[in-house]
């Protein structure tokens, strides 16, 4: 009876022990969990967007971040706004300014997340 017991101990032993291997060697190949990598982060993006000739604003833009389902389009008053939301700190990242009705070039710009609360942005007439 007594062995049977020393049996078990040992058994669950080997089992913590195992399992704490296994872990050890996770952490060491993958790290440790990182709370800026799960953070969700809120970037309000707005900005205005005129004709680089005239100064006038350009209603109808078609604002986007690059691979995300975040867009906008401009208003009357050539405005915008985007509420992005991301997972982590993100430093960079791309947004694509096109025009449909092919009047304006397309413009794709990379945007310092510090710098992207209020963009404003100039559009090229398509020659």
């Amino acid at each position: 009876m007594k062995s049977n017991k020393i049996y078990k101990w040992g058994r669950g032993l080997m089992k913590a022990s195992v399992f704490t291997s296994v872990m050890f060697i996770m952490q060491a190949c993958y790290g440790t969990p990182n709370d800026n990598y799960m953070k969700e982060t809120k970037l309000p993006i707005a900005g205005t967007i005129t004709d680089n000739a005239s100064s006038q604003p350009i209603q109808g833009i078609y604002v986007t971040i690059n691979g995300s389902d975040f867009s906008a389009t401009s208003d009357e008053n050539g405005e915008f706004k985007i509420d992005y939301v991301t997972y982590g700190d993100p430093e960079s990242f791309d947004i694509i300014f096109s025009d449909n009705s092919g009047r304006y070039q397309m413009l794709d710009t990379t945007v310092a997340a510090k710098s992207a609360l209020n963009l404003n942005i100039n559009l090229k007439a398509v020659e």
